[in-house]
């Protein structure tokens, strides 16, 4: 990935054009850009006359605590166009065995009113869960505990992420998860036409994209 104002932005780059159509069927997901190993700019915005939604990232699950072990797993976002299972990662949760966490670097003592435990960049027990996802129909259909894990505070953060034998799974978009990009001409004082990314803050997980109309054309324009 290029920082603004790195060497490598200081020369003529290639500008790549993933631009396209939503799927022929309404209501029906459709792929921009499957996981690439590096972007440094991503803009797409609707060419369209009817609303297109726009998705990035892999399928999404909330974890259940029982007595500090994970106990259930329920999927917020099954996804669509998998072909390999994505990996399961439970993330932070804080530690109630001793360790330390965000709050207590020593591990003297645990403060379980931090919500931030739960977050990606918590503190995690010693004893992680682990975890399996099990498609059906190119979606998460499930997610199979195999280690419960132990001691954890509050529930951990739990990320899906791509098999890197699978780069083209991605989020399924909705009203209630993307971003929603108004027709071409629509004021933004009701919506915005475009999103953008620029420098650390581009993702390079899969972009999908769905709409309540057919065919509705976007402009998808990146960097590696």
């Amino acid at each position: 990935m290029k920082l603004v104002g790195s060497g490598g932005q200081q020369v003529a780059h290639y500008l790549y054009d993933a631009s396209g159509a939503t799927n022929g069927s309404a209501n029906t997901a459709g792929l921009i850009l499957p996981v690439r190993p590096s972007c440094s700019y991503l803009r797409v915005q609707n060419l369209g006359s009817t609303a297109i939604i726009v998705e990035v990232g892999c399928a999404r699950a909330n974890a259940t605590l029982t007595n500090g072990q994970v106990s259930s797993i329920s999927i917020t976002n099954a996804g669509f166009n998998f072909t390999k299972p994505p990996l399961v990662r439970f993330l932070g949760g804080g530690n109630q065995l001793g360790g330390g966490n965000v709050m207590s670097p020593s591990g003297s003592a645990i403060n379980t009113s931090y919500l931030g435990l739960g977050l990606p960049g918590g503190s995690s027990p010693s004893k992680p869960a682990r975890a399996h996802a099990v498609l059906t129909g190119g979606a998460v259909s499930s997610i199979v505990i195999d280690d419960p894990g132990a001691g954890y505070v509050i529930a951990p953060y739990v990320q899906l992420i791509n098999s890197d034998l699978d780069p083209y799974g991605a989020a399924l978009p909705s009203a209630t998860s993307g971003f929603i990009l108004e027709p071409t001409g629509s004021s933004l004082v009701t919506g915005q036409t475009f999103v953008e990314w620029n420098g650390t803050t581009c993702p390079t997980e899969a972009v999908s994209v769905i709409s309540t109309g057919t065919s509705i054309a976007y402009s998808a324009k990146w960097m590696d």
